[in-house]
């Protein structure tokens, strides 16, 4: 892949929201709709040690019954076991209703970042019919594709146009995205985590620096709790 270099030339960024969630269900379709946990043991989390199992990742569905990223793997099992539990007694006290829903174990799998980079490694090549220049996002563990739009007006069309065709490009492949584009790397992966397409334009100009929160500038966890009381967007 090719190294990124954050220099002044338009880039488009791909977000995949909790791409190894994302990654199992294009690869297990009947994943879907189910309660879906990756969990990892003994190893560091957002500046904390984490001991155990504990749950990695997590599908809409688990997130919905309460699970959360950083609890423990018997917690989150044992708190959907019993909201699945309650749901059919609430099902079965309907006279009316033939079938109800089964309650559902959570579907637990080991988080494997290898295989997640590896998948994204080729989600990168497929990108090269957008731009010859596509690589990872530098990160232990990348869920965003960084694209070098240089040049390419002329071919595709302004910043609106393109997002809205690898948008649709994607949706037709079954992944949810988030786009971003920006004078410069940073300012991409910054529109795409944390701006909106739908309402704003989806480039970042100096002048729309405010409206992103701190958060966006990628800064370490002990950092940005020092800097919440006073900062909550740039300045």
């Amino acid at each position: 892949m090719n190294t990124v270099k954050d220099v002044m030339r338009p880039f488009l960024c791909i977000w995949l929201p909790n791409w190894p969630i994302q990654r199992q269900l294009i690869a297990q379709p009947s994943y879907r709709g189910q309660a879906l946990l990756l969990s990892a043991r003994n190893s560091q989390q957002g500046g904390r040690v984490m001991r155990g199992d504990y749950v990695m990742y997590c599908s809409d569905e688990a997130w919905q019954g309460g699970v959360r990223v950083g609890m423990p793997l018997s917690e989150a099992g044992a708190l959907m076991n019993n909201c699945s539990s309650n749901r059919k007694r609430s099902n079965n006290r309907k006279p009316n209703q033939r079938h109800s829903s089964p309650a559902q174990l959570p579907l637990t799998m080991q988080h494997n970042p290898e295989a997640d980079r590896c998948a994204l490694q080729k989600l990168a090549h497929w990108c090269q019919r957008f731009s010859p220049w596509v690589a990872l996002e530098l990160d232990d563990e990348p869920s965003s594709l960084i694209l070098d739009m240089t040049g390419l007006e002329p071919l595709l069309g302004h910043e609106l146009k393109v997002s809205q065709q690898v948008g649709r490009a994607f949706e037709q492949l079954g992944y949810k995205v988030q786009l971003g584009f920006g004078d410069h790397i940073g300012a991409a992966w910054a529109v795409a985590h944390y701006g909106n397409l739908h309402t704003t334009s989806p480039w970042l100009h100096e002048a729309n620096l405010s409206n992103l929160p701190v958060e966006a500038l990628r800064l370490p966890n002990k950092v940005l709790d020092l800097m919440a009381p006073k900062w909550h967007h740039f300045t």
